[in-house]
């Protein structure tokens, strides 16, 4: 072909040397560079293209004395070195006078002593000029001392186009495509060739054919590769070669063990470095320690075996998949599967590595492969529907269709062990919807009958969480302490993380906050040891030591680990929006800062029935820590109107919504009478209606009760200065407990007693003076507790002298993007009222739209930031 090599700038001349070796992978142009040198050589020349069978010392010599027009020479087929001085005088007596070009194509096929010896010698007659193609270097024939300066080595570097090389050579071609477009159009290609020539000049032949770009770049291409490769590589290789590469083709890269599993040998290193010696598209990495295979050569051989033969790709595809499965090598195996799209594949997949992925957290990969298999399948295999239920419920956080597809399964004839494995399921989904009792029952029902570690980890830790909301901590803490071992001697991470979890939970309701603190962090160091930062858990570990934080009433620590939490997990949806948002508006009442906007987002959500209860008590106590400190009694209302009364308590969460409305209740106590009041918060301290007392919520609601005694007598100026604290009911109970909360640095419960406890706190302190931890936690609550006021105090303050306070106040609340009637149900007047304060700001500003008013807005506000 006229086009090809001709342009590139060191190639264009045939060498000087005496010895011209071309080395390198097929594809790289080799013959096509020896041919145009050939083409050009204006005098003798022979060209002699060479195959396995003339890898003897007769064959070769009669080929080349043929082409010689050398008389007949009878040789011994059986080979002796002493016939090498007889063929080479034959040879030189046969060349033509004047200097003659040989060109031996393949030369990679003579590998016989005697070959090479005749090679060697032919290599330095005076009036021959030899010209090899060949995959190897040849060392043994051309290493020779006597060759010293008359050798010229060509590798693949030399032979290697670059992208400004491929643009001259398309452009001799008048292509139509301008030269940016053609630039874009290399640079994209390069990627998959890797910059073979032989790829390229495919690809000039192609569009000398009238092909477009786009079609070059569709499948036309590998085809046609795929049909050069097989002529020029496959077809050349032994057949046990030929055997291990089509098994070996659909891995990009593997190593010896996983080589030798796909193929079924044992010894299987010199078979590859024989097999990267004689195609070369096999390639070693940099630490020797795996191979891979050129991009393209793997799809072209894949594309050949998928139109000649079908069924030996799919033997080749299910061997890898078994062999990576085998190393635990879970990723790659996936992406077989998919590649190969067989449902076989796919169900070998989730029986072997099904359960350890998910048991390490890898929905992902589960996601994947049970995407190619139809419902059908999954539904008439028990262990891939058990598998498949528990994914859809802990991996895609979805308790209906969990429960739906559970409650189509026909399990009549399921063995007894089995439909025991589903209990513990059941029981599960009963526990994500609340109904405690239900995921107690099934859970002990099924646990005699379970064998497997799984089944019996998951069995045991809903005994634990059905224990633990239940307040039944002893129980809990027992179920729990045989989760963890059990969890750890089988490495299923993901459950053994959520029992660590649970039992920081669990602390926290025992009254002991600095332990579960310590648990909380231990859980995020085996986290990141484990690497499960992709574990859905992960977002709970961060969260929590999130949530400890803010309390202790420590906003600087809160917002360090809140940007953590929010960097390194990865929250999944309307499902773990609630708890990170509900953390982010009690950092902003911590740190003094409004955040209406976000509390009305959270009251939206809460609508929805997709969070649990506990969820749903963590959010609501947000709003209400920010609704006490922003005095925001309307929305306190409403709040409480929110949160069922639950009578008698049946567990955890009942206590939690009580407490929560009487909480309310008694920070709103103008708009109540007395008497229901104290019925409510008196009604609430009776935790004995639990199985066993709550250690915190018996805490919390004694607290509840002794802030309600003090409010209702002792709260004003005048009947603090007679305040005497022991003649309170249950003050000396009460003052412990405070005492307790100041030294253990919990400070969240005490906050929520709003702005309006801040005196009691001032009047306990010389109470405090023989205990210096108690001192410092109250010092700091009282700290935290002013820092609002002042904050409050400023941000009234307008930065602008011609407005009000409340014309600031509305000016703030448009540039929030607030409509009239919402910030009317914010500041409860009127709406004409927010029409009159917008019409004077208008007018003292000079501001003619609303987007204009944003804008001043923000100016005011960053004015007051930097302190103008």
């Amino acid at each position: 072909m006229a086009i090809g090599w001709c342009q590139h700038p060191e190639l264009k001349l045939l060498p000087e040397q005496q010895v011209v070796l071309l080395h390198a992978p097929p594809g790289h142009g080799k013959r096509s560079q020896a041919l145009r040198w050939y083409e050009s050589w204006t005098g003798s020349k022979i060209w002699l293209r060479l195959s396995p069978a003339d890898n003897d010392l007769a064959t070769f010599s009669e080929r080349l004395l043929e082409q010689l027009d050398a008389a007949p020479l009878r040789i011994n087929r059986e080979g002796d070195n002493r016939l090498v001085g007889v063929v080479l005088r034959h040879i030189r007596q046969s060349l033509p006078t004047d200097d003659c070009l040989l060109v031996l194509d393949n030369l990679h096929f003579l590998a016989v002593p005697e070959l090479s010896s005749l090679l060697r010698e032919m290599a330095v007659l005076p009036n021959l000029k030899l010209v090899a193609c060949s995959q190897l270097r040849h060392t043994e024939i051309f290493g020779q001392p006597e060759l010293h300066g008359q050798l010229c080595r060509i590798d693949a570097s030399a032979l290697r186009l670059n992208d400004r090389q491929i643009l001259e050579l398309i452009l001799t071609l008048n292509t139509t495509a301008d030269s940016g477009e053609l630039q874009n159009w290399i640079a994209g290609l390069q990627v998959y060739y890797q910059g073979w020539p032989a790829l390229w000049l495919l690809t000039l032949q192609l569009l000398q054919q009238g092909y477009s770009l786009r079609q070059i770049e569709g499948e036309k291409l590998n085809r046609d590769f795929s049909g050069f490769l097989i002529a020029e590589v496959l077809q050349h290789l032994p057949g046990e070669l030929q055997d291990l590469l089509f098994s070996l083709c659909v891995l990009e890269q593997f190593d010896e063990p996983i080589a030798a599993r796909v193929s079924g040998q044992d010894c299987i290193r010199s078979k590859l470095q024989l097999l990267q010696q004689r195609q070369l598209f096999l390639h070693l990495d940099a630490a020797g320690q795996r191979y891979f295979f050129a991009g393209f050569f793997r799809a072209a051989v894949c594309q050949y075996l998928a139109r000649t033969d079908g069924s030996r790709l799919a033997v080749a595809y299910h061997a890898a998949c078994q062999a990576l499965l085998a190393e635990g090598d879970f990723n790659r195996a996936v992406q077989l599967v998919q590649t190969s799209n067989s449902r076989l594949m796919a169900k070998d997949w989730l029986r072997q590595a099904g359960w350890l992925a998910f048991q390490n957290a890898r929905y992902d990969l589960l996601t994947k492969v049970f995407a190619l298999l139809p419902k059908a399948d999954i539904q008439e295999d028990p262990e891939l529907a058990i598998l498949y239920a528990w994914w859809l419920l802990e991996g895609c956080k979805e308790s209906n269709p969990a429960e739906q597809f559970v409650a189509e399964l026909s399990t009549a004839r399921w063995p007894d062990a089995t439909v025991a494995r589903l209990d513990v399921l059941r029981g599960e989904i009963q526990y994500k919807y609340d109904r405690l009792g239900a995921a107690y029952q099934l859970a002990k029902r099924a646990l005699p009958q379970l064998r497997q570690y799984h089944d019996l980890v998951s069995c045991r830790f809903s005994l634990a969480m059905s224990a633990l909301w239940k307040g039944e901590l002893g129980r809990a803490e027992s179920q729990l302490s045989q989760v963890l071992p059990l969890a750890e001697s089988r490495q299923q991470y993901h459950i053994g993380l959520a029992s660590q979890l649970r039992l920081a939970q669990l602390y926290m309701f025992s009254g002991e906050p600095e332990k579960a603190f310590k648990q909380a962090n231990l859980a995020k160091q085996q986290a990141l040891a484990r690497h499960l930062q992709a574990d859905t858990l992960y977002d709970a570990v961060c969260r929590l030591g999130c949530e400890f934080s803010l309390w202790r009433g420590d906003a600087e620590q809160t917002e360090v680990l809140y940007r953590e939490a929010s960097a390194l997990s990865k929250p999944k949806g309307d499902y773990w929006w609630l708890c990170f948002r509900a953390l982010e508006l009690g950092l902003h009442v911590l740190q003094g800062k409004t955040a209406n906007k976000l509390a009305e987002d959270i009251e939206q959500r809460l609508q929805t029935s997709i969070y649990c209860r506990q969820w749903q008590f963590r959010a609501r106590q947000s709003l209400q820590l920010a609704y006490i400190w922003w005095g925001a009694t309307k929305q306190l209302r409403q709040l409480s109107a929110k949160v069922e009364w639950h009578a008698p308590c049946e567990d955890i969460y009942d206590a939690q919504d009580n407490l929560l409305s009487a909480r309310i209740a008694l920070l709103i106590a103008g708009n109540l009478p007395v008497r229901l009041l104290r019925k409510e918060a008196e009604s609430l301290v009776q935790p004995h209606e639990l199985s066993s007392p709550v250690p915190l919520l018996s805490r919390q609601l004694a607290l509840l009760q002794f802030y309600h005694h003090w409010r209702a007598n002792y709260s004003s100026a005048e009947a603090a200065g007679q305040l005497d604290l022991t003649s309170l009911p249950q003050a000396k109970s009460a003052l412990g407990l405070i005492r307790l909360f100041l030294i253990q640095g919990y400070l969240w419960e005490m906050l929520l007693l709003g702005p309006d406890a801040v005196p009691l706190w001032l009047q306990i302190k010389p109470l405090l003076a023989d205990s210096p931890d108690a001192l410092k936690g109250l010092e700091r609550l009282v700290r935290v507790s002013t820092a609002f006021a002042v904050q409050k105090k400023q941000l009234a303050e307008p930065p602008d002298a011609r407005l009000t306070r409340r014309e600031w106040q509305v000016l703030q609340a448009i540039g929030e993007g607030f409509s009239n009637d919402q910030i009317a149900a914010q500041q409860h007047v009127s709406l004409a009222t927010v029409k009159t304060h917008i019409n004077r700001v208008y007018g003292k500003l000079e501001i003619r739209s609303r987007t204009q008013a944003r804008a001043v807005a923000a100016q005011l506000a960053r004015k007051r930031e930097i302190g103008e």
